[in-house]
């Protein structure tokens, strides 16, 4: 058996041109185990599913439908929208804390954000009365 923790990262997109290429990578450079045609070819474990643009609640509605039907086995779902860029620790962080919970109950990690402009400078927290 395998130590390896398997974690489907479900993005959608729509017009994410300016954002998907660092989102990607971010995703990719993650320390767990440490255009979007070319990324592809990068990063081989990238499954491309196209489809209408039907708002970012039904989009990962879809993607989470997608993963049941085509059993793709994950320990972890994690749910990203296109314009995040994330620190490297963020997948590490997040399985620290969901480990010690019953894998037969749902759980769920969320973080606090940072606001960043196009250079990527931080101009704020997206909860600003929590800390990081």
């Amino acid at each position: 058996m395998s130590d390896r923790i398997t974690i489907l990262v479900l993005m959608s997109t729509y017009n994410g041109e300016l954002y998907i290429e660092q989102q990607v990578r971010s995703i990719m450079n993650q320390v767990v185990d440490a255009d979007i045609r070319n990324l592809i070819q990068t990063y081989p474990d990238i499954k491309l599913v196209e489809g209408q643009n039907v708002g970012f609640i039904k989009s990962f509605n879809t993607l989470v439908r997608i993963a049941i039907e085509e059993e793709f086995e994950a320990a972890y779902y994690a749910f990203v929208d296109q314009d995040d860029v994330w620190y490297k620790d963020k997948l590490a962080v997040a399985l620290a804390r969901l480990v010690d919970f019953d894998p037969m109950k749902p759980a769920l990690f969320t973080s606090n954000s940072e606001y960043i402009d196009k250079d990527g400078r931080v101009l704020g927290l997206f909860h600003p009365r929590f800390p990081q």
